[in-house]
């Protein structure tokens, strides 16, 4: 799992880079989507390792692990469980206002839609879908 967030967090670095380099005027708001996406992974990480020391069953095959059953008391739990949860749900939630605030934001979805099977996009979803799918047959091989 580790892994896979490793992935997910170098993706969303190199993604921003590449959008910042491409064009500058959304490079705010694509390190703004970079953190907040960084701090939501971070956070499913969490919840997945809060939801294995609590019920374990819950995950009892590799599919639980990517389409988790999270529910409403699980959230409570959770934040309950740690301050420090509750301060990344409070960072996510204010990334995501910024996000949703900013100006650019569909100039700069109608950019990602336009440029997804473009290179070098193309390359670098092409080469986290791989990476990707290696770290998951990994956690399969576990069960």
């Amino acid at each position: 799992m580790r892994d896979e967030l490793e992935l997910k967090f170098k993706f969303q670095d190199d993604f921003a880079e590449l959008v910042s380099t491409e064009r500058p005027e959304f490079g705010e708001l694509v390190q703004l989507g970079a953190e907040a996406t960084k701090t939501n992974f971070a956070m499913r990480l969490s919840r997945i390792v809060w939801l294995w020391e609590h019920d374990p069953s819950r995950l009892a095959s590799p599919n639980d692990f990517w389409v988790l059953d999270w529910r409403d008391d699980d959230m409570s739990q959770w934040l309950e469980a740690d301050p420090a949860n509750a301060v990344s749900q409070a960072q996510f939630e204010a990334l995501q206002g910024s996000i949703n605030e900013h100006p650019d934001l569909p100039d700069f979805r109608a950019y990602v839609s336009d440029n997804r099977a473009v290179s070098p996009y193309l390359e670098l979803y092409t080469s986290f879908g791989e990476d990707t799918q290696v770290a998951r047959e990994i956690v399969a091989s576990c069960y």
